[in-house]
């Protein structure tokens, strides 16, 4: 058969034999029963030292623990797309030897090129002296004239633009041949021109002054009638 819990049953209630509990902080000496129930521990209170002290936390330690470990994972490579295009050739580097050379080649150059500009700095200032001094003579000529328009030359000053090339005389007739525009006295033109002749009949005794030579009457004519050309 079922346990069955009889009605008559009673509450248990404390005994007398509770134990008798010494409370804490109670004075020496007295002791009252006090039940299990309405017993309340009493713990001793805390210090105020010890009220708003934390635990020191060593945080080079605590990152040490945020950080993982590391882990037998694969490592993915990422590629770019730059890898597969064609890189550009790369030019020869040349040896420290050849580049040596070609500096002392330009060096030389340089040193070529500063001397001939030199040489021509100092032709043209020589050249800039000497306008200078013609300008400076011209001046003083005028000055000389009284500030006039005529220029007044000494005759020194131009004995050489005035003499004959042949007798180096002052050209008093003077002459100017049309082939080459030099400049000769009369005197001395006539004179050399009498000499070439002789000196051609010499050479050619048969010549004849007054007859032209064979063929030359010929081309005369049909230069003077060019209508005869074509009946020849």
């Amino acid at each position: 058969m079922p346990v069955t819990r009889s009605s008559g049953s009673t509450r248990r209630t404390p005994s007398s034999s509770s134990h008798n509990l010494q409370i804490i902080g109670a004075p020496s000496g007295s002791t009252r029963p006090v039940t299990p129930a309405a017993y309340i521990q009493l713990q001793p209170a805390p210090s105020p030292f010890t009220l708003h002290a934390q635990p020191v936390i060593n945080r080079t330690k605590q990152k040490q623990r945020a950080i993982p470990p590391p882990t037998n994972s694969e490592v993915i490579e990422i590629s770019s797309d730059e890898e597969d295009l064609p890189q550009p050739p790369r030019r020869a580097v040349a040896p420290a030897s050849s580049k040596s050379t070609d500096t002392r080649k330009e060096v030389r150059k340089l040193k070529d090129s500063n001397a001939a500009l030199t040489l021509k700095l100092k032709s043209l200032q020589s050249e800039l002296e000497a306008q200078k001094e013609k300008t400076r003579v011209l001046e003083n000529t005028q000055k000389r004239n009284g500030g006039k328009d005529e220029i007044i030359l000494d005759p020194s000053e131009v004995e050489d633009i005035v003499a004959c090339g042949i007798c180096t005389h002052p050209m008093l007739v003077p002459f100017i041949l049309p082939g080459c525009g030099h400049t000769f006295c009369q005197k001395c033109l006539t004179g050399w021109f009498d000499t070439t002749l002789r000196n051609f009949i010499v050479a050619h005794p048969n010549y004849i002054p007054n007859n032209p030579m064979p063929g030359m009457q010929h081309m005369a004519f049909l230069m003077n009638n060019p209508a005869n050309v074509g009946r020849l």
